[in-house]
């Protein structure tokens, strides 16, 4: 729990990322940098995509991160 809480927002992406690395075989990150279509990574065999948000500001309000979660889900259709 305390790992989780005391991560800025590329740090806690990349833990996360390390996690599913060991916990999936299949998982795949994308590089992150803006353009990842809404994917922040997935597991093709079972056609899984994950989209992770961590804010600069924890302190966001949850209608903000809803927002967000809304746009990158837009975008990972599209793409």
């Amino acid at each position: 729990k305390l790992k989780i809480h005391s991560k800025s927002a590329t740090e806690f992406q990349s833990f996360f990322e390390n996690i599913m690395e060991k916990a999936f075989d299949g998982f795949r990150k994308i590089p992150s940098g803006g353009g990842d279509g809404g994917n922040d990574g997935w597991i093709r065999s079972i056609g899984r995509y994950y989209q992770v948000y961590s804010p600069d500001l924890p302190t966001i309000k949850d209608s903000d991160a809803a927002n967000k979660l809304k746009e990158d889900f837009d975008k990972l259709l599209i793409n």
